[in-house]
């Protein structure tokens, strides 16, 4: 149902980013979040259904936004010691900031569903969960 869910919100032009165990992490400018929240939660039906014979699997919503990220409480110690690690290590000699390219040429496309051009700081992830 998962392979079949990511087609789906894939071929409607959602940035599908990763799977999650049974969940997906998407992306969506803000200016048009509501949209891609319906037709993320359209697609994993019609997948539930498809692959259940109709029987629809309800969704949950988390949004997280710039520059929040998703916490489960179980990896704090983990991300503490990544990030820790992080810092130890040399700044990078790039044109890359805040994890956004400051130059057009390294800009990833504007995103699809009409969204605005790229604005790292107006993006926001999504998990679906089933």
């Amino acid at each position: 149902m998962m392979r079949l869910a990511a087609c789906n919100m894939t071929e409607s032009g959602i940035a599908v980013c990763a799977p999650v165990h049974d969940a997906f992490l998407i992306e969506a400018a803000t200016t048009n979040i509501d949209e891609v929240v319906a037709l993320a939660k359209a697609c994993m039906a019609r997948a539930s259904q498809d692959v259940l014979d109709g029987f629809e699997l309800r969704t949950d919503v988390k949004i997280c936004r710039h520059p929040a990220r998703f916490a489960d409480p179980r990896g704090t110690e983990m991300w503490a010691e990544v990030m820790e690690q992080l810092s130890r290590l040399p700044a990078p000699k790039s044109n890359i900031r805040n994890g956004c390219a400051t130059t057009p040429e390294l800009r990833a496309p504007a995103p699809q569903l009409g969204a605005a051009a790229h604005d790292c700081s107006s993006y926001l992830f999504i998990s679906i969960t089933s």
